[in-house]
C-alpha cells in the first residue's frame, strides 16, 4: 500500500526505468522496513520518478553504478532498485517492483513536502517512510559577489533561482538569461565569459560579470541588475570557445546550450522584484581637506592588508608596524601630472600640536583640483614582518562649498557682488585657483575675509607714498601718475559706483596731510578695546611709537582723555609744513599708486615692481619674469587688481613665491619642514622656521604683510570658518 499526502500534486504510476544511482536521501529506516528512494527536489511541470525496493538496500554499493553510466543516459530522475529475488545489480529493464510518483503541473506558491507512506500486506510491521518536495515556480534574481565596491573592481554577475527569502537555487548547467542593467548605466558594462562587453546581453550564459568604470565622478552611486530566463533556446545549441584574453579570471573552456525544446521553468519571462544591489563608492579627500589612515590585516587574506580612513589622528585599531609608501599618481589618474595630495608621515597634528602622529598611520591634505583633470593617488601600505600588502586608491574632489553647509549663501559669503556690481560665486572661483596652484581653498577664503570681508575694496597707503619722491622708478613712464592737471588717464569704466567699497575711488587731487588727517579715525586707527589697551596706528611703525609716547606721557600728566590728545599730536605733526617730516606728507597723494586692491588687497606698487610671474605657477597667468602690471600700458588700469580675474592670478602666484623661498629648492610634495632659514626682508635678514603643513603656511602668510604682528596666525584662524566640505 503507498499513499502520499498532502493530495492534489501528483500521482502513482507502476513502472520505472533505472537510470542511475545517488547518495542523498531523507528516508527513514527501521529494521526490515521498505525504503522508498528518491532525488532531493520536484519541479512542478517535470516527472518525477521515485521508485520503492521491497528491502533495504545499501545505497553505497548502488552509488558504484555510476562508473558504467554514460551522460546520455542521465536523462530522467529515477532511482535504481534491485528485483525481488534478485542478485547483483544489473542495470537494464529493471521494471519489477517499481512504482513512480508524478508531479501534476500544480505549481504551489510555496514549499511543499510530500510524504509517502509504505506498507506490506505480506508483513504488517515492514512500514517505509520518505518525502520529496514540490518546489514553486520561483523567479530568476541577481545576486553579486560583492556589494559594495570601488571604480575598476570587478564582480560575479550571479543568476539564482528565488524560491522564498531564505531559498535560493542554482539554475542548471547551460541555462541561458537576458542579463542588462537597469539602474546606473553609464557606470559600468557587463562582461561575458566570450570577452563581450555590454549594459545588456540576451541569450547569454553563465558565467557573467560586472565591471565598474575606473573614473566616476560622483562620491557614491547606485547600479541594480534585472534578469529573466531567455524565452528561446536556439534549437541545435551553440557553441563557442571561451578565450583565454584575460578580460576574466576564468579559465579556457566550452559551453554549450542545450537544445532541450523548453527553458527550466515555464512562465521563463518573469523576474523578481530586487532592490539596488550595488554600491560603487570613490575614496575621496576634498581640496584642502585633511585625512588620516590606518591599516590592518585581512582576515580572509594572509596576503593583504585592508587600508582604512581614521576618525582621529592617533591609531586606535590599526597595526603600528604598518608602514605606508610615498604616495603615487594611480595608472587611472586623468591629465595628471602632479600628486594629486600633499602627506604626512610622523609630523605633528594640527589637532594636537603637542604629539606626533601615530606610528602605521598617514596623512594626506587634497592639493590640486582641476576641470577635466582627474586627481587620483594610490596609497600603498605594508607589513614587512608578514608579508602582507594593501592599495586603495583616492581622488581629489572639488567641495561643494567652504564653510557650514547649513548657512545660506550669503552668510557663508558663497555669494557675494563683484566690482561690477554682477553675482559673484566666490567659492567657484577660489576652486579653481587653489586648485591649480596647490593652495588651501580656505586659506585664500580666510585671507579675503580678514584683508576685505569679502568686498572688492581699495585702500590708499598715505604713509607709504610719504616716503617716495616723484624722481622714484615707480613714477617712471607710469601713464597714472597723478598730477595738477590730471589724475593719471581715466578711472575702468566698467566699474559700478554702488559696488566699491569703501567709497567709488578718489577722482580729485588731494594731498597725503588732508587725506590722512580726514580719514584718520576711521582707516588708519584700530582702536584698542578700553582706556588701558593701546591704539595701533596701521602702516606707520614711526607715528605708532610716537602716539604710544605721547599718551604714556599724558597718563602721567594726567591729561584728559589722554588717547584722544595723543591722536590730536600726531596729526599736528602730519600737518605741520615747517619741519622735513611734515614736508613729506605735503604733496599730493598717489591715490592710484599706492593703494591695495581686491579681495586678498594687493598693492599695486608691488604689481608693477617686485611682482613678477615666478616658476611656481607653470606660466598659466603669464611667461615668468614678466611684470604683473604693465604701468606703461594706459589701459591697463591699477584699479583692474578689483577684478577678480585680474587679482586672483597674481595673488596666488604672489603667495606662492613666498611659500616657496622657505624652501631651498622647489615646494616639496610632502612633510615641510624648514630650520633656520636665513631670508632677506626689506634689506634686512629674517630667521624662520617650521614644522608641517600649517606652520609652513602662517610663515608664508606672515611674509604677505610681515609688519603686521600675528598677521599669519590671525588668517590661518579665520580659515577654520571656512573649511571644505
Amino acid at each position: 500500500t503507498i499513499t502520499a499526502t498532502p493530495e492534489g500534486y501528483g500521482h502513482f504510476e507502476t513502472g520505472g526505468i533505472a537510470s542511475r544511482a545517488i547518495t542523498d536521501s531523507t528516508t527513514k529506516r527501521n529494521s526490515n522496513a521498505l525504503l522508498p528512494l528518491h532525488t532531493n527536489n520536484s519541479n512542478a511541470d517535470t516527472k518525477k520518478r521515485i521508485l520503492f525496493s521491497d528491502e533495504a538496500k545499501s545505497i553505497d554499493k548502488k552509488v558504484n553504478a555510476n562508473t558504467i553510466l554514460k551522460e546520455k543516459d542521465l536523462n530522467s530522475n529515477a532511482f535504481i532498485i534491485a528485483p525481488p529475488g534478485g542478485s547483483g545489480f544489473t542495470y537494464y529493464n529493471l521494471v519489477s517492483g517499481g512504482v513512480q510518483f508524478v508531479a501534476d503541473g500544480i505549481m504551489p506558491d510555496s514549499l511543499i513536502t510530500i510524504n509517502f507512506t509504505v506498507s506490506s500486506s505480506d508483513n504488517a510491521n515492514a512500514i517505509g517512510t520518505g518525502s520529496v518536495l514540490i518546489l514553486p515556480k520561483g523567479c530568476p534574481t541577481v545576486a553579486l559577489s560583492d556589494s559594495n565596491i570601488a571604480p575598476g573592481d570587478t564582480i560575479d554577475v550571479i543568476v539564482k533561482r528565488k524560491i522564498n527569502d531564505t531559498l535560493y537555487l542554482d539554475y542548471p548547467y547551460g541555462t541561458l538569461f537576458n542579463v542588462g542593467i537597469s539602474d546606473g548605466k553609464g557606470y559600468g558594462t557587463l562582461l561575458t565569459a566570450y570577452g563581450d562587453t555590454s549594459e545588456s546581453f540576451d541569450n547569454v550564459e553563465a558565467p557573467i560579470q560586472f565591471i565598474a568604470n575606473k573614473n566616476i565622478e560622483p562620491d557614491s552611486v547606485q547600479v541594480s541588475f534585472h534578469a529573466s530566463l531567455a524565452p528561446i533556446v536556439p534549437e541545435g545549441g551553440n557553441t563557442r570557445s571561451i578565450p583565454d584574453n584575460g578580460k576574466t579570471g576564468l579559465h579556457k573552456q566550452h559551453r554549450k546550450a542545450k537544445a532541450n525544446g523548453q527553458q527550466y521553468l515555464i512562465n521563463s519571462g518573469a523576474t523578481c522584484n530586487m532592490p539596488t544591489a550595488l554600491e560603487i563608492k570613490t575614496n575621496t579627500i576634498l581640496l584642502g581637506e585633511t585625512k588620516y589612515y590606518h591599516a590592518i590585516p585581512d582576515p580572509d587574506n594572509v596576503d593583504r592588508l585592508i587600508i582604512h580612513e581614521s576618525n582621529y589622528p592617533s591609531l586606535v585599531d590599526g597595526n603600528e608596524n604598518v608602514v605606508f609608501s610615498d604616495p603615487i599618481i594611480s595608472p587611472n589618474a586623468i591629465n595628471n601630472d602632479k600628486i594629486g595630495v600633499y602627506w604626512e608621515k610622523n609630523k605633528h597634528t594640527p589637532e594636537i600640536p603637542t604629539e606626533n602622529l601615530g606610528n602605521g598611520m598617514i596623512r594626506l591634505i587634497g592639493r590640486y583640483w582641476k576641470a577635466n583633470t582627474m586627481y587620483k593617488i594610490q596609497l600603498h601600505a605594508s607589513l614587512p614582518a608578514e608579508g602582507r600588502n594593501g592599495y586603495l586608491e583616492i581622488t581629489v574632489k572639488k567641495p561643494t562649498v567652504l564653510g557650514n553647509p547649513d548657512l545660506n549663501d550669503d552668510e557663508r559669503h558663497t555669494r557675494v557682488t563683484d566690482v561690477f556690481g554682477q553675482t559673484l560665486w566666490l567659492d567657484e572661483w577660489i576652486f579653481k585657483y587653489a586648485g591649480e596652484n596647490g593652495i588651501p581653498p580656505q586659506l585664500i577664503k580666510g585671507q579675503m575675509e580678514k584683508e576685505s570681508s569679502f568686498k572688492p575694496k581699495w585702500r590708499y597707503e598715505p604713509f607709504q607714498d610719504a616716503q617716495k619722491t616723484i624722481k622714484d622708478d615707480i613714477f617712471k613712464n607710469n601713464k597714472f601718475v597723478i598730477t595738477d592737471n590730471s589724475m593719471g588717464l581715466s578711472f575702468p569704466p566698467s566699474h559700478s559706483n554702488s559696488s566699491v567699497y569703501p567709497t567709488f575711488y578718489i577722482q580729485t587731487q588731494i594731498k597725503i596731510s588732508r587725506y590722512l588727517y580726514d580719514n584718520w579715525g576711521n582707516r588708519y586707527v584700530r582702536y584698542g578695546e578700553n582706556d588701558n589697551d593701546p591704539d595701533l596706528i596701521l602702516g606707520s611703525k614711526n607715528l605708532n611709537d610716537k602716539w604710544n609716547a605721547e599718551w604714556k606721557k599724558n597718563i602721567t600728566n594726567k591729561i584728559k582723555n589722554p588717547k584722544v590728545s595723543a591722536h590730536t599730536f600726531v596729526k599736528s605733526l602730519i600737518m605741520d609744513t615747517s619741519t622735513a617730516f611734515g614736508k613729506g606728507f605735503d604733496r599730493l597723494g598717489q591715490t592710484r599708486i599706492f593703494t591695495s586692491y581686491g579681495f586678498t588687497q594687493m598693492m599695486y606698487t608691488l604689481a608693477i615692481t617686485d611682482g613678477k610671474f615666478n616658476a611656481e605657477t607653470e606660466g598659466r597667468y603669464g611667461p615668468t619674469d614678466t611684470q604683473y602690471m604693465d604701468k606703461t600700458n594706459s589701459s591697463k588700469y591699477p584699479e583692474m587688481l578689483n577684478e577678480q580675474n585680474i587679482l586672483m592670478p597674481r595673488y596666488c602666484d604672489f603667495l606662492l613665491r613666498k611659500l616657496h623661498l622657505l624652501f631651498n629648492s622647489s615646494i616639496p610634495e610632502s612633510q615641510w619642514k624648514i630650520t633656520n632659514r636665513k631670508i632677506k626682508i626689506d634689506g634686512k635678514i629674517r630667521t624662520f622656521n617650521c614644522n608641517g603643513f600649517e606652520e609652513c603656511w602662517i610663515n608664508a602668510l606672515q611674509m604677505y604683510n610681515f609688519y603686521e604682528l600675528g598677521y599669519g596666525n590671525d588668517v590661518w584662524n579665520r580659515t577654520q570658518k571656512y573649511l571644505p566640505k
